[in-house]
């Protein structure tokens, strides 16, 4: 009997053993294809980036590797979102989010998923849904212990800066500039407080400052966006990223406000070469939308009459990717219905059940009570 335990006890020992080695093999690769280094978009690489994600979640998956599978899916919803392709990011949030939600030991993970899904649907035109999202995610953060405070302080500077952007493309609730200095200072704030050893940092403080630059630009404090600007040269020195992306829309649109729109084509052409080589198919959108307003003031009608061109075919193809995330929103939403539907059938024919059977019972004793008088 001991010799059978003890066999049991080592085999025991070798599957626990075999898991935590293949757990370690896939946060390694994980790890790599995440690095400051291995920008997916610089590099070009993003459709390298899902395989190996979906392999990684495949092999998550065979050994119940929760936070592989988490790690995995994150990942893909975030490149999906970035690359145009709305409703294979929903899915894979969704999915994640599922898996997420059911642990505490996930609750930064939880916030990042809802950012991420919070960013697809305003994308979709799901405004209110999308601010709702966003706030839930601001608020799962502000729960998460002490130790995670460099995860909060970046998800809570993100869900601002996007909250920002969701008011932006809702024509229809736009900020006052007191709830717009709210959110861009917000997230400076929270991107402040993060450790300088936090590998997510300088892109954070980025999206921090490209907020508080295009704030200080609207308003026309020209110097003030500048000297941010220089702040977010410094950030990004020594990094790989899509500052110089970034960077060159935020000048042009300095240039705008300064009426130099000469110099604001130079910037956004720049700018549009770059979203074509990252494959950040919205932000090409809106540069094409820039160029056409800048020539139009140039009165270049032939160039505004190209890139409105543009606009519009990128625009068509994005619709159709778009429709089908809608498409997967309207199924998510019937099924949601449909749950809640039998849930409440079951809860009507539970009390149904249990008044007959009181009404049964009081019969009963009503019936038992008189043959016996």
């Amino acid at each position: 009997m001991q010799r059978n335990l003890l066999l049991f006890l080592i085999a025991l020992h070798s599957i626990i053993y075999g898991q935590s080695k293949k757990e370690k093999e896939i946060d390694s690769i994980f790890s790599t294809i995440k690095s400051a280094t291995k920008n997916p978009y610089v590099k070009k690489e993003t459709s390298k980036a899902l395989e190996i994600s979906e392999e990684l979640l495949h092999m998550s998956k065979e050994i119940n590797y929760i936070d592989g599978q988490i790690d995995a899916l994150s990942y893909m919803a975030e490149i999906y979102a970035n690359t145009g392709n709305t409703k294979m990011s929903l899915v894979k949030a969704d999915e994640a989010i599922a898996l997420a939600s059911r642990n505490k030991r996930y609750i930064m993970d939880h916030s990042t998923l809802l950012i991420a899904k919070g960013s697809a649907l305003s994308k979709l035109g799901y405004f209110e849904r999308s601010l709702q999202t966003l706030q839930e995610a601001i608020n799962i953060a502000d729960k998460a212990p002490s130790k995670d405070n460099n995860p909060k302080h970046y998800n809570k500077a993100l869900a601002y800066f996007l909250i920002k952007l969701v008011h932006e493309r809702d024509q229809e609730d736009p900020l006052s500039k007191k709830e717009l200095e709210f959110y861009v200072q917000s997230a400076y704030k929270e991107a402040l407080q993060i450790t300088p050893d936090y590998p997510q940092r300088s892109y954070i403080m980025t999206k921090s400052l490209q907020g508080l630059i295009s704030a200080y630009t609207d308003w026309g404090e020209l110097d003030k966006a500048e000297k941010y600007i220089a702040e977010g040269d410094k950030i990004n020195k020594n990094t790989v990223s899509t500052w110089k992306l970034t960077r060159n829309v935020l000048l042009g649109e300095i240039e705008t406000k300064r009426k130099n729109f000469t110099k604001a084509v130079e910037h956004y052409e720049i700018a549009l070469k770059l979203t074509k080589s990252y494959k950040l198919v919205y932000d090409q959108k809106l540069i094409y939308t820039l160029l056409a307003e800048n020539y139009h003031e140039l009165q270049d009608y032939k160039n505004e009459s190209h890139y409105l061109a543009h606009n519009k075919r990128l625009s068509d193809s994005l619709s159709k990717v778009e429709k089908q995330a809608s498409n997967y929103m309207l199924k998510d939403e019937l099924k949601k219905r449909t749950k809640q539907k039998e849930l409440e059938n079951n809860n009507t024919i539970y009390y149904s059940s249990a008044l007959i059977f009181v009404f049964i019972n009081y019969g009963l004793f009503l019936f038992y009570k008189q043959s016996k008088k």
